[in-house]
């Protein structure tokens, strides 16, 4: 079994992929700033720009057997006016997520598997 970190996972995408995910056998462990006691799911609390203790979900036995991907679907909602403060802090939330998502697997004794980058700016 997979285990799959899914950055920002708790928006309608990030559940339906976590359910599919869920579904078919993979450990999957949610990243959110806000976890949800009432979500059937693993969730570590992240504030979405540092690497935090949750870091330590891509150490896994280095074994070979349990390789670990990540889903970064992390960043505010776009449903905002494009005022340049907006659109800054926008682009801000995905890219420090990722940086420190990256951060956090560069510092693993594995490297992840696979990486799935899914975010925008504008609709």
């Amino acid at each position: 079994m997979s285990r799959v970190v899914v950055a920002g996972g708790s928006g309608s995408l990030g559940r339906a992929l976590v359910a599919d995910l869920a579904g078919r056998g993979a450990d999957v462990v949610v990243l959110t700033r806000r976890p949800d006691p009432a979500w059937a799911v693993r969730q570590e609390e992240w504030d979405g720009r540092s690497v935090g203790p949750w870091a330590a979900l891509f150490d896994l036995p280095d074994d070979g057997a349990r390789p670990v991907s990540v889903v970064n679907l992390a960043g505010r909602l776009v449903d905002v006016r494009p005022t340049a403060a907006n659109v800054a802090s926008l682009r801000s939330s995905r890219v420090d997520a990722t940086r420190a998502l990256v951060a956090a697997s560069r510092a693993a004794r594995r490297p992840v598997a696979r990486w799935v980058q899914m975010s925008t700016t504008a609709i």
